[in-house]
């Protein structure tokens, strides 16, 4: 698929015809859009189902931001944002990984019947805060683990950490 742009007509004309090609060609009923931005506005020029699967940066970073700008910019950017809101209610469900990221959905669109969460990891409530300062002095068998992403509250870092704890004592003792 190309990357969704409403400025660039040519390439929103082929897209549409392209996706919708390919619906039709292999008889698909129902998509599935993941990442938001700006992914989720080809939702608009299908006739079946989709779902939404949100992951984190794009609710939190990406939409908002649109409603920040200034000047003609800004214009454009709201019409985005209505379009985005306007996908994200066409959509059949909607997912997303944390709490967290449904309740920052509901206060941008205020709508939670068809948004869903599904985690990849243990009950949140596992979840342990980490310690500000590591000790210099760590025992032997003492294990930290790093991580390339960036430890966020949004990503559920902690929450990965945790399911750590989890796993079968051979997995730990041979590659943990």
């Amino acid at each position: 698929m190309p990357v969704f742009s409403i400025i660039k007509i040519n390439r929103l004309l082929t897209g549409k015809i392209y996706l919708n090609k390919i619906i039709s060609d292999y008889h698909i009923n129902l998509i599935h859009i993941s990442f938001a931005t700006p992914n989720v506005l080809w939702g608009l020029f299908v006739k079946i189902k989709y779902v939404i699967t949100i992951h984190g940066s794009d609710l939190l970073h990406v939409i908002p931001g649109l409603l920040n700008s200034s000047g003609i910019r800004s214009i454009y950017n709201k019409f985005l944002w209505h379009l985005f809101k306007k996908s994200f209610k066409k959509s059949s469900a909607i997912t997303c990984a944390s709490n967290h990221l449904k309740d920052r959905f509901i206060e941008m669109f205020g709508e939670s019947n068809k948004l869903y969460v599904i985690r990849s990891g243990i009950e949140i409530d596992f979840i342990c805060k980490a310690p500000d300062i590591f000790p210099n002095d760590l025992p032997d068998d003492y294990k930290i683990v790093f991580s390339p992403r960036l430890i966020s509250e949004i990503y559920d870092t902690y929450l990965q950490v945790q399911a750590l704890n989890f796993l079968p004592d051979e997995i730990i003792k041979n590659y943990y």
